[in-house]
């Protein structure tokens, strides 16, 4: 195995910190701009509740397990990651703002862009909460709006309309300790969910209007494009976790057994199971007890109809709703459920498909399922947006607007 002082510096790891597993993918990143997959490995959390690290040392070494077996796979250490940050710790606003266009050229330069996009940012950031990302929507000069690049265009005033991504203090804090605790440096914090929709969805579904949809274990997360823009992210505190303790409740069965069954038998569509078909399970008290699938997928039903009204009735309510013209996308393990799309276009009222991983190069298949996808797409976003910090050293996490400026110079005006 390669020592950590020399290797390579176009490989890149990150670290997926979820309910019920925490998952670390090694790749490389190429020349081109793509990614190849060298290793993955994963550990069943602990010390994580709801993506929230509530006990550090717990959590660190779950999280030095789950690098020690993607370094394994790979034949490569690590000594710095990408941290994904659950959508549940994040808020997102839309804000705009207007710059007047001074120089004697009446031409938009970087300086304009930068003193529009630094405008926008201090009239929405708290003080107590870090900015993750700063997301440019679209520009306005004059009275012509639609401009993704305004620099080098002609005008007498400079909007910018742009989603600030920001995230609890607190949360990143802790999440930097138990990092650190495994032995690993932090490169940078990115919203999971932003880094899968780079990877699984379509340049042609992000311009006509799509949401993507993570039904993890303990949290659901949803982002939504229009434009190829980004316009929404929001997250409820509910998942597949819920379904399995309806299951442990209603037939009396532990929650490693009610996993079990849904992950085997689970379906969320009921008529497409037969009425006859039963399954037998042994109950807390050790009795052999026999149920009918059909009624097992009744009781999964009843919460997956309950998480995608609770979607719909959240994105109605922050207009993104109208915006989805190409549908939804799924993924997340829960979205492994079988009828799990048939749900979700019923409660939704609009196409929806199950993603998995594909745009990659290296050993893939290691990481097809959408079990990974978060973790993947963690370390895909940073690759395409030419924005991979290749030094190891540990951030500093403060919050300014000096670090803001900078990552905001990298994010925009290096692509």
């Amino acid at each position: 195995m390669a020592n950590k002082k020399d290797k390579d510096p176009s490989i890149i790891a990150s670290l997926d910190i979820g309910t019920s597993k925490i998952a670390c993918v090694i790749g490389r990143a190429t020349e081109d701009q793509n990614l190849e997959i060298l290793g993955a490995g994963s550990a069943l959390s602990e010390g994580v509740k709801k993506c929230t690290i509530i006990n550090i040392e717990e959590a660190s070494k779950v999280i030095a397990r789950a690098i020690e077996e993607a370094e394994l796979m790979a034949g490569q250490e690590i000594d710095s990651v990408y941290v994904g940050i659950s959508g549940i710790h994040t808020d997102g606003i839309n804000t705009k703002s207007v710059v007047a266009i001074n120089n004697k050229n009446r031409e938009v330069t970087q300086e304009e862009v930068k003193r529009a996009i630094d405008i926008a940012i201090e009239r929405v950031t708290p003080s107590d909460r870090e900015v993750l990302h700063v997301i440019p929507q679209q520009y306005v000069i004059d009275d012509q709006d639609g401009i993704k690049n305004p620099i080098g265009m002609n005008g007498t005033k400079l909007g910018a309309y742009v989603r600030v991504i920001t995230a609890n203090y607190t949360v990143i804090q802790n999440t930097i300790k138990a990092v650190s605790k495994a032995g690993v440096d932090i490169n940078d914090f990115i919203l999971g969910t932003i880094g899968e929709a780079e990877l699984l969805l379509s340049p042609e579904e992000r311009d006509l209007g799509v949401v993507l949809i993570d039904i993890g274990a303990g949290t659901t997360e949803v982002v939504g494009y229009y434009n190829d823009s980004l316009m929404f992210n929001g997250a409820l505190n509910i998942g597949g976790m819920e379904i399995t303790a309806d299951i442990s409740s209603i037939y009396k069965l532990t929650l490693q057994q009610s996993e079990k069954i849904k992950k085997m038998y689970g379906h969320a569509w009921p008529s497409a199971v037969s009425e006859t078909e039963t399954i037998e399970v042994q109950t807390v008290n050790k009795r052999i007890k026999t149920i009918k699938r059909r009624d097992l997928a009744e009781v999964i039903n009843a919460r997956v109809e309950e998480i995608f009204e609770s979607v719909r009735k959240m994105l109605t309510s922050s207009g993104m709703y109208d915006f989805a013209n190409a549908g939804a996308v799924l993924t997340g393990g829960t979205a492994l459920l079988q009828g799990i799309d048939q749900v979700a276009e019923e409660i939704l009222d609009m196409p929806c498909r199950i993603a998995f991983v594909e745009n990659v190069g290296g050993i893939a298949d290691a990481v097809k399922s959408p079990i990974y996808a978060k973790a993947v797409g963690i370390l895909y976003y940073p690759v395409k947006k030419g924005n991979i910090i290749l030094q190891s050293q540990k951030p500093k996490i403060s919050g300014t607007l000096e670090k803001l400026k900078e990552f905001f110079n990298n994010f925009f005006f290096g692509e």
